[in-house]
């Protein structure tokens, strides 16, 4: 099992979270087919800085769909846990390791648009997600 992140604007995640599905790279099937059934995803939300959703995905495979005349993006089904709230990057950069001893840098592992993190990691961001009473 590995763990990932993927970064989207919040539309885009919002529009997979209702979907349950992912959706790489503009549309590309090679992002995709990198991940595995069981793996988890959290997503990442650039213009607010945070991270918006964590999902695993499922055990489907890669899939097509037309989205226009012109446009037939390949997804994966996700399942998206809904007992998360986003939390922010920055409460977190001084621990995560893709971040932490980064500087003003830090944010240009994001610029990836889509890369494997350790599990340490993805439980520091899923806890922090968890929602709160």
């Amino acid at each position: 099992m590995r763990h990932w992140i993927a970064v989207a604007s919040p539309e885009h995640i919002e529009t997979a979270v209702a979907g349950s599905f992912i959706q790489l790279g503009h549309g590309k099937e090679k992002p995709v087919r990198r991940l595995r059934h069981q793996d988890w995803l959290v997503l990442y939300a650039t213009s607010i800085s945070a991270f918006a959703a964590v999902g695993q995905v499922g055990d489907g495979d890669v899939f097509q769909v037309e989205q226009d005349n012109q446009f037939c993006p390949y997804r994966r089904g996700v399942h998206y846990l809904p007992d998360t709230e986003s939390v922010k990057i920055r409460s977190l950069l001084d621990e995560l390791s893709f971040t932490k001893d980064k500087g003003k840098n830090w944010g240009m592992v994001l610029r990836r648009g889509f890369f494997e993190i350790d599990a340490p990691d993805f439980r520091l961001i899923y806890e922090a997600m968890q929602a709160r009473e």
